[in-house]
């Protein structure tokens, strides 16, 4: 939806040879973003199942979704780090 329009636009919307890495800087994440979204989804409808006609709450999905896409990306970057002096003292 954004991609395509952002590399193909006529006059350049981001300056000549940048759009590639302003792209990956942005867009970089979208497939894993997409991978989480299919789970949440799947969780949705499931839910959906066990409680029609009327659903008693979805919190719990949507913190569990959330939670998640902040603190992998968080843990994983404190464990490629762990050896480092970025790593955080007593965390790993």
């Amino acid at each position: 939806m954004f991609i395509e329009p952002l590399r193909k636009a006529d006059p350049p919307i981001i300056r000549r040879g940048g759009a590639d890495a302003f792209i990956d800087e942005v867009f970089g994440n979208l497939a894993e973003i997409l991978s989480h979204h299919k789970i949440m989804l799947k969780a949705l409808f499931e839910r959906q199942r066990e409680q029609h006609p009327l659903v008693n709450t979805l919190t719990d999905i949507v913190l569990d979704s959330a939670l998640f896409m902040v603190y992998v990306p968080v843990l994983l970057t404190l464990t490629a780090n762990s050896h480092t002096q970025n790593a955080i003292p007593g965390v790993l």
